[in-house]
């Protein structure tokens, strides 16, 4: 059976966007863990300075990310700031 380059150029690209989709995922989940560890590690006693030290660790861990993954910054920027919102939102009820 012969199939035609169209169906399989369609099925390509339905694996390439769910393995996108499941980096993506394993990113906001490594970077939810990143937060989390840098704020609970933190010896500050004042929450909003745990919270600013914790918030100012993301760029480097974007950048760390990126240059190990297959993700480029224009794929990671919108999960990483909800991911960082969510963040700030659960410390700051």
């Amino acid at each position: 059976m012969v199939y035609e380059s169209g169906v399989l150029f369609f099925i390509f690209d339905k694996l390439k966007i769910k393995a996108m989709k499941d980096l993506i995922q394993q990113f906001e989940k490594d970077l939810r863990a990143h937060l989390e560890n840098t704020y609970n590690a933190s010896l500050e006693g004042d929450e909003v300075k745990k919270i600013n030290a914790a918030e100012k660790t993301v760029y480097d861990f974007v950048d760390h990310y990126l240059l190990e993954s297959d993700l480029i910054a224009v794929e990671v920027e919108l999960p990483a700031q909800r991911v960082l919102e969510e963040f700030l939102k659960s410390k700051i009820k």
